[in-house]
């Protein structure tokens, strides 16, 4: 009786994991796995497991039928009716999450939008479409900005280096020696980035940089941040500062805090490692709310205690219909998600892309990183529609999920001939309305009414306002 049971459990498994493409992992992975701060600290997992309530609804199933077996020790089960009965009871319950030829949802990941949402045009405002992202996606909306000067007026970076830094070779440890604390260390020279940034112009690969004048930037950096010194985090004024022009459009804030997006609510103290919350941590202001005020001045109203996201309007869409236009691996998430307030369905709104960082995108961490990060409340008070495209792990190179800032996908990687950059290009064209085409976004065609911060303390830096929190 226990052979036939060991046979019929192991025959289930594996012909399970063979039907659905060989998306079943161990419930757990091995400490061994595990990717290390220098320090030893860990930073995250890179072997996704099965959701822990489908899990434990596997073994009540087979404790169940355990049990009614023990209680017919004289009846020898159908081996073969087991088996499928088993096998159905396993996919009807990871069907919804293992579907599509190409759908990478091989964590077990659900969303509170199980049914695709295709993106459509929606009446923005043109003139004011802005960019964030953390860590990696800091680095890579710089990227966007650069790329696409002309259609976006300001970014907010947070925890990040900076535009175009390292060799941009494809090798992340190379990208790590130059850029980031860990490795090495080789500083990586900043006026290389700039001379990029000038013959990617007069190649045309992206838009002038005249485009940049009086746009706006905020830079968080965290002085704790394993990842990034201050000086690579900063970096990113100096790169910008030369085209924007005029120091009043670039707030920098820094904070006593580790490698994280500051949140006013949620997580861990900022000077804590934010690993375990998602990279989010409490640091007593939301900065989703404070670059966003400044990036739009007075339009954005800050998220009162009453307001609350309306999470049934995340909406899962198929990222893959827009992986065209280029000659290279995209090294994305099959799915990527959009929140749109309830009031944006009728009337113009605002449009935010936010970026992900490394380890907290949807194959880490389903949406938590999003939901806890602020933005889906000051979405919701301010009509603004946000845009959260994923990445995707990939091996050898990329085994946490970063955005491409190091030359992965291209060597053209952060210019408009970039394969992530031509995805997220796509999505913008689609949601304007203007599919394939190029809008022609006039400059500063609003003036934008600055919004004086409230109650921080500062100090001059080489003539820039650098907020201490």
């Amino acid at each position: 009786m226990d052979s036939i049971r060991l046979i019929t459990y192991s025959a289930t498994f594996l012909v399970g994991t063979a039907l659905i493409g060989g998306s079943i992992h161990f419930f757990r992975c091995n400490s061994a796995d595990s990717l290390k701060y220098p320090n030893g600290s860990v930073l995250g997992y890179y072997c996704p497991v099965v959701n822990e309530s489908a899990a434990a609804a596997i073994i009540e199933e087979i404790e169940k039928q355990d049990k009614y077996y023990d209680e017919k020790d004289d009846a020898v089960p159908d081996t073969f009716l087991r088996l499928v009965s088993l096998l159905l009871f396993w996919l009807s319950i990871t069907s919804a999450r293992f579907r599509g030829g190409r759908d990478r949802d091989r964590a077990g990941l659900t969303t509170s939008a199980p049914i695709l949402f295709q993106l459509g045009k929606h009446d923005v405002y043109m003139d004011q479409i802005t960019l964030s992202g953390f860590s990696s996606g800091a680095t890579f909306a710089q990227q966007m900005f650069i790329s696409h000067s002309a259609l976006f007026t300001g970014i907010a970076s947070f925890s990040h280096a900076y535009y175009r830094c390292g060799p941009g070779n494809g090798r992340e440890a190379d990208y790590d020696n130059a850029c980031t604390t860990i490795g090495t260390n080789q500083s990586y020279n900043l006026d290389n980035a700039l001379d990029d940034i000038r013959s990617y112009e007069q190649r045309r690969l992206i838009d002038s940089t005249g485009n940049l004048r009086n746009k706006k930037l905020y830079v968080y950096a965290g002085a704790r941040s394993q990842i990034f010194s201050l000086d690579q985090s900063l970096g990113a004024v100096s790169i910008f500062e030369p085209f924007i022009k005029s120091s009043k459009y670039i707030k920098t804030v820094v904070q006593d805090a580790t490698q994280l997006l500051p949140s006013d609510k949620f997580g861990a103290p900022c000077t804590m490692s934010a690993e375990q919350n998602f990279f989010i941590g409490n640091c007593g202001f939301s900065g989703a709310a404070d670059s966003l005020s400044f990036l739009l001045g007075d339009a954005i109203r800050q998220p009162g205690h009453s307001t609350r996201a309306r999470h049934q309007q995340l909406l899962t869409f198929d990222q893959t219909e827009f992986f065209y236009g280029y000659n290279g691996p995209e090294y994305m998430d099959s799915k990527g998600f959009i929140y749109v307030p309830r009031h944006c369905h009728r009337q113009r709104c605002y449009l935010h892309f936010y970026f992900h960082g490394c380890l907290s995108g949807r194959e880490f961490n389903g949406t938590d990183h999003i939901v806890n990060s602020g933005f889906l409340e000051v979405a919701e008070a301010n009509n603004l529609i946000v845009v959260f495209p994923q990445a995707w792990s990939s091996m050898p190179e990329n085994m946490i999920g970063c955005w491409d800032t190091y030359g992965l996908t291209s060597s053209l990687y952060a210019t408009r001939q970039g394969p992530q950059i031509t995805v997220i290009r796509n999505m913008l064209s689609r949601l304007l309305g203007m599919d394939n085409e190029v809008p022609d976004v006039p400059d500063h065609a609003v003036k934008i009414r600055e919004r004086e911060p409230l109650g921080i303390e500062f100090e001059i830096v080489k003539g820039r306002e650098v907020y201490l929190r």
